[in-house]
């Protein structure tokens, strides 16, 4: 009996272990081009709840206090969703987001996207981001990672 309670344990732990997924791009000379859209590839082996945010590094001064984004997933089977969002990077001229360490005046914002959605399927999903501002390029943008975080 306790043998099989030990392999059904097991077995429940490695269904329910679901690793984030991180796809990360680093943009040439820390500057964001209005028409670079950032595309991000992922293979989903594990179905379920997620949390799809951004993460932002940026440095300080950053050539605007705030930005907006639009991002587009599309689904193994064929849905498309789109959320454009606008976030802040400065508040009252300090800036949003923790420090890196990597360098001075390096900050890093999470800006969250889908809240618990529930991707259905196992397979190939794309994801876009486009930069939506009126500057042609955005100074001082160092990366930017798409995080699939299970809930």
């Amino acid at each position: 009996m306790k043998k099989h309670l030990i392999w059904v344990t097991l077995l429940a732990l490695s269904f329910s272990c679901r690793p984030p997924v991180e796809k990360t791009h680093h943009f040439s000379l820390a500057e964001w081009n209005r028409f670079e859209t950032v595309n991000y590839h992922a293979i989903l082996e594990h179905t379920g709840t997620y949390d799809i945010s951004m993460r932002l590094v940026y440095s300080d001064p950053v050539s605007m206090d705030h930005l907006t984004v639009g991002l587009t997933m599309e689904t193994p089977y064929n849905e498309e969703r789109y959320l454009e969002q606008d976030f802040p990077l400065f508040r009252d001229g300090q800036p949003l987001g923790i420090a890196t360490g990597e360098e001075e005046g390096q900050y890093e914002v999470t800006i969250p996207f889908f809240r618990e959605v529930r991707l259905q399927e196992q397979g190939y999903y794309e994801f876009r981001i486009d930069l939506l501002v009126n500057k042609y390029s955005v100074a001082g943008v160092h990366q930017l990672t798409l995080v699939l975080e299970p809930v």
